[in-house]
């Protein structure tokens, strides 16, 4: 626990906010080198270390992401009643590198007690936390595992993420008619009025226990004195079930249509842009699946009762599920992550590795 702890706090003081994780990588690989002949990186800054172990066991995948929400300030750590926290209001970084601190400590407590285990493939990526660009640019032919954990998890530990949304980005831009507003306000159109109507008649919020959608951006106008010609809107829709997500996409497009069809016209205008950009597929693992069973024992057997819950966040778990990876996503002790009152909870830091080793230990035997 003590060296785990002690690699996390170095960790922590590595800066790695997405697109600079360079020199945590070469921290971690590093750590990992004695570990393995095979350790990659590839064009995009992800980094893929194979382990050799038991040739009758199928591999095994375990991941977590390098890089930090946005942060230009070095944290000044500092323990506290059972957790390590910042002293200096910026975020910790517990998100993602408890799991990072994991899979290190695993590795080398494997091969220093001589267990048993299957062959390891793990996955660290970059750009988790602007999109999960690091893992939606793997290449599944450099894996062969079937199933797998993400370490990237803030809730208590017995909860277990086998389900979790997909997310689509939507934009809507208008293009009216730009004209004096005090001279001739009547030979413009104004795309601010018209983009009105359109946000009046979208549903936000949660829409059904499975989507929620949120319009998050706005701008337009060039001057008070102008009509405005020209307004975007940019949001999301999360959502569990496809269908749904398509449906209330065709439903957005419809109402764009319908509004610019009611407004007067002048030489072409008002017209109109959509565009959907799918960010990632959700995932559904079933809780009878085999691998969630053996998961199941391994947190009995440490005296805890999982419970296998959803969640309306996106992981590198969602992308490795595309791929053909079943990979639940576990908690790893992080807290309040995102914020400068993120801290690490080390009785769940512990709890996890012992989990995830009781795991692996079950795995080398299969």
């Amino acid at each position: 626990m003590e060296r785990m702890t002690k690699n996390f706090i170095e960790m922590a003081r590595i800066l790695s906010p997405s697109g600079n994780e360079k020199k945590l990588g070469d921290y971690l690989i590093k750590k990992l080198r004695k570990f393995s002949d095979e350790i990659l990186r590839d064009e995009n800054g992800n980094i893929i270390v194979k382990i050799n172990g038991n040739k009758n066991t199928n591999p095994f995948l375990l991941s977590a992401h390098l890089d930090t929400v946005k942060t230009s300030k070095k944290p000044i750590i500092k323990i506290e009643k059972n957790r390590i926290k910042t002293e200096n209001k910026t975020v910790l970084g517990a998100d993602c590198k408890a799991g990072i601190a994991i899979i290190i400590e695993l590795v080398k407590t494997l091969f220093e007690n001589k267990i048993p285990h299957p062959p390891l493939e793990l996955v660290f990526t970059v750009g988790e936390e602007v999109g999960l660009l690091g893992s939606s640019k793997l290449d599944k032919k450099m894996l062969n595992s079937k199933f797998g954990l993400v370490l990237d998890n803030e809730k208590s530990v017995e909860n277990v993420v086998i389900k979790s949304v997909g997310v689509d980005n939507f934009e809507i831009e208008i293009k009216g008619k730009a004209a004096h507003s005090g001279v001739d306000p009547e030979k413009g159109i104004s795309a601010i009025k018209i983009m009105a109507k359109i946000i009046d008649k979208i549903d936000t919020g949660r829409l059904s226990k499975n989507t929620t959608l949120n319009i998050g951006f706005i701008e337009g106008g060039n001057g008070i004195n102008i009509v405005p010609e020209k307004t975007k809107i940019k949001g999301e829709i999360r959502g569990f079930d496809r269908k749904e997500m398509d449906k209330i996409e065709k439903t957005i497009d419809k109402i764009v249509k319908q509004t610019i069809k009611k407004q007067k016209h002048i030489n072409g205008s008002p017209n109109y842009f959509y565009k959907i950009t799918k960010r990632f597929d959700c995932f559904s693992i079933k809780p009878n699946n085999h691998f969630i069973k053996t998961l199941k024992k391994s947190y009995l057997k440490n005296g805890i009762t999982p419970n296998f819950t959803e969640s309306f966040g996106g992981t590198d778990a969602n992308n490795f599920y595309r791929m053909g990876i079943i990979t639940p996503n576990i908690p790893t002790g992080m807290k309040n992550v995102h914020s400068d009152e993120e801290y690490l909870d080390l009785s769940e830091f512990k709890k996890s590795f012992e989990i995830i080793l009781t795991l692996i230990k079950e795995l080398g035997r299969e």
